[in-house]
């Protein structure tokens, strides 16, 4: 549902919050016992005051509903990969790197099938 919204972009620049938010929600949802927010704030480099803030942003964006069935999963996965690989091409345009090699992609190691999508890693060389 995030990757859904209007406005969502995944970057450089966000996907570490993204993906700790996404984090924190899991445990707290699959999880009886976790650490308080302040501890995975020092995990994950950041303030209280902003992992407070990406927690509830995140709930916002997911409207609350944190189960996700696997037809919403691999739709947004897909989605997001491609998000990302274009985010990627773009960086790469901008930054006149060169493709090093693929390696396995985010859905080959997030879901229980293996996917043909790839993505890059860059070398300025």
């Amino acid at each position: 549902r995030a990757v859904n919204s209007p406005g969502f972009i995944l970057s450089r620049q966000n996907i570490h919050r993204l993906l700790l938010a996404a984090m924190l929600l899991a445990i707290k949802f699959n999880d009886d016992v976790y650490a308080n927010n302040k501890s995975y704030a020092l995990i994950g480099g950041v303030e209280l005051d902003e992992i407070n803030i990406l927690e509830s942003s995140m709930l916002t964006l997911l409207q609350y509903q944190l189960f996700v069935d696997q037809e919403v999963y691999s739709k947004s996965l897909k989605k997001l990969n491609l998000q990302f690989r274009e985010s990627e091409k773009e960086e790469k345009i901008r930054s006149g790197l060169k493709p090093l090699r693929t390696i396995a992609s985010i859905e080959s190691i997030q879901t229980t099938r293996p996917l043909n999508n790839n993505c890059l890693l860059y070398t300025s060389d």
